[in-house]
């Protein structure tokens, strides 16, 4: 067999596989989703949320998970069936949200400036495919 054939044959083996693991990766992200929101309704949900990192992380750590604006909260259930990446936000700590573009206006990202729950402040961003819309809502008065 020519090693094309066997490369061929290598990916047609793990295609399944990488399928499988990724239906499960999204289904521990949307349990833990279920469990994060406690009941609360979502106003809006994004299931592929690019999460790129905070300001106050050591490492930069980024993963895809599911993003939830709740009327009290911003909810990020990474993906996988770790939740070191789970992020809770309460409206009331966010002081800024703005949208921006990279790559030639290809890459929308949602950015948060908010303070944690010692008061330090901080900043986050999420590449999501339509951030003006979850702009608006955050910007909305809230009592």
């Amino acid at each position: 067999m020519s090693a094309v054939l066997r490369e061929i044959a290598l990916v047609a083996t793990l295609l399944p596989v990488i399928a499988a693991a990724l239906l499960l990766a999204a289904r521990c992200a949307r349990t833990r989703m279920r469990r994060l929101l406690k009941g609360e309704i979502a106003l809006l949900l994004e299931r592929q949320a690019n999460f790129r990192g905070h300001d106050l992380q050591k490492i930069r750590i980024r993963g895809t998970g599911i993003l939830a604006l709740t009327p009290s909260r911003l909810v990020f259930a990474a993906w996988g069936p770790f939740s070191g990446l789970d992020l809770e936000i309460p409206l009331s700590r966010i002081e800024s949200a703005s949208a921006s573009s990279h790559f030639m206006g290809l890459a929308k990202a949602l950015n948060l400036q908010f303070k944690n729950a010692s008061g330090v402040e901080n900043a986050c961003t999420w590449q999501i495919p339509d951030p003006d819309i979850w702009v608006a809502k955050l910007a909305v008065p809230r009592v």
